[in-house]
């Protein structure tokens, strides 16, 4: 294989060469913890998102795709060098070209202007940027660490970064804008209360699931509501303050796509929007063990947030084209996946696609009649990996070698066509298909080996940094480091 530094050597050199046209700018916005089910332009009937929906219409939207991890550090290994996740990994390898670094060797100015704190040099993250500006905001009252920049703090940076950087003619830009919201906390806003009323959610599917558990849940003490009514309505009313941070973030990525417009950066540029992962919002069981589960309330009972499960509410993203070379109005319903954006962009910049990378360029589903570009959609954790067989629709969840050692995930198959919500674990009834998919794992782990193995350094400030955020013990636990390969999907559990 050409190594990291040879290969960006090689397309240097090849950039200068010549007197090419001028590549178009290149805008990445990949939104922090966006369900795309929560958006209108993926069928959600509530006002969240009328600028990305908007953005859709005047671009090509892929309908089914998926994140590579269902939390922020590794997703966002995957998403800047194309790759997928078969050992669990928080850094860029070293010997893989960055998105950022494949552009600044072509020539482009490359800045970054990033809310998530942890998305930090310790990871590798600044790679390939001229300009990569991370900062904290100023903490509101009750935070008890450092806070993120909200997105309209983050856009006021990006201005000043950009009336910063001088201008050149006859240099191209690549924009990373990461906004942070809607992770949460899910703050509320007075603006919003009358368009997306928290109350008005839509509720957990079926709406009488969370009620079914419940009745098989140990009654509650004397003082707790008897029958969890208002606990439920906490619920539902954090599942509305996730909407109105969507919409929130919706109207900032608009007016960031306008003051773009206006200083000239989207005249012929390519523009993308992408998440790292989506969010629990209460619906699935946590990940506790059972004498934790005999006493939890609903608000700790069900899952919320992000990082323990691989559930299609922690994988199922957005992910939308705009620009140069990118058709209107075109909605291509083939899964596709975030390591294609990678490979996309380049080619859509004139750019050559690295070796490196696993995933394939999606320019090709712009013509009609196109070929699916995956017949499997893999989606990895440090305990969980899981793979769907895009022919027969059926999604198999397996626990890794790594499994947290509290407790180990449930082996599941579920069949998303009949069963979207993944309520019906048909593991026990399908012992066929069951085979066929841990092989096809097997199958995919061998393909695509990741050299570094399990081992997972854990840097003592950045774990400081992920629990100020607001990550508990549990969604910080990776597993033993130094612990085996994952090939451990056997029936039998052993």
């Amino acid at each position: 294989m050409v190594s990291r530094a040879a290969f960006l050597l090689a397309l240097a050199a090849l950039a200068s060469c010549g007197s090419e046209p001028r590549r178009p700018n290149v805008v990445l916005f990949a939104v922090d913890t966006l369900r795309s089910d929560r958006l209108g332009c993926y069928g959600y009937d509530r006002p969240t998102s009328p600028f990305l929906d908007e953005l859709a219409g005047q671009g090509t939207l892929f309908e089914d795709a998926s994140a590579q991890a269902g939390w922020t550090l590794p997703s966002m290994v995957s998403m800047f060098t194309g790759r997928y996740l078969t050992a669990y990994r928080e850094k860029l390898p070293d010997d893989v070209p960055t998105l950022a670094e494949l552009y600044r060797a072509a020539g482009y100015r490359t800045i970054a202007v990033v809310a998530n704190l942890g998305v930090n040099a310790s990871g590798g993250f600044d790679r390939g940027f001229d300009v990569y500006d991370l900062e904290a905001e100023e903490p509101r009252p009750g935070d008890t660490g450092a806070r993120p920049r909200s997105i309209d703090t983050l856009t006021a940076s990006l201005w000043k970064v950009l009336d910063d950087v001088p201008a050149s003619s006859d240099q191209p830009l690549f924009l990373f804008v990461f906004p942070y919201d809607p992770h949460d906390p899910y703050y509320p806003h007075a603006s919003l209360a009358e368009t997306l009323p928290p109350e008005g959610a839509e509720p957990v599917q079926p709406p009488t699931w969370h009620r079914e558990v419940l009745s098989r849940h140990p009654a509650p003490a004397p003082d707790v509501d008897p029958d969890w009514s208002k606990h439920l309505a906490q619920i539902q009313k954090q599942r509305g303050l996730y909407d109105q941070e969507v919409r929130f973030t919706d109207d900032g990525l608009r007016v960031i796509f306008e003051g773009l417009g206006e200083r000239g950066i989207l005249d012929g540029a390519v523009v993308a929007v992408a998440s790292d992962h989506g969010e629990g919002l209460w619906e699935h069981r946590s990940l506790k063990k059972q004498e934790e589960l005999d006493r939890a309330t609903p608000i700790d009972l069900f899952y919320k947030a992000h990082g323990q499960h691989l559930y299609q509410e922690a994988v199922a993203t957005p992910l939308i084209f705009w620009g140069a070379g990118v058709p209107r109005g075109l909605r291509v319903p083939h899964p596709v996946e975030n390591t294609d954006l990678l490979p996309t962009l380049l080619e859509l910049s004139g750019l050559a696609i690295p070796s490196t990378a696993h995933g394939v360029s999606l320019t090709p589903q712009f013509e009609p009649g196109a070929a699916r570009p995956h017949d499997t959609i893999h989606s990895f954790l440090y305990h969980q990996v899981t793979l769907r067989d895009v022919d027969s629709g059926l999604k198999i969840l397996v626990p890794t070698d790594a499994s947290i050692k509290r407790v180990e995930p449930e082996r599941e198959l579920f069949h998303l066509a009949s069963d979207p919500h993944e309520r019906r674990n048909l593991w026990a009834e399908r012992a066929d298909d069951v085979k066929r998919l841990e092989t096809l794992v097997r199958t995919w782990e061998a393909q695509f080996p990741d050299a570094e193995g399990w081992t997972i350094e854990q840097d003592p400030e950045q774990l400081e940094l992920m629990r100020a955020l607001g990550y508990t013990e549990d969604e910080l636990n990776r597993g033993a480091e130094n612990a085996p390969p994952p090939h451990a999907h056997s029936t039998d559990g052993n």
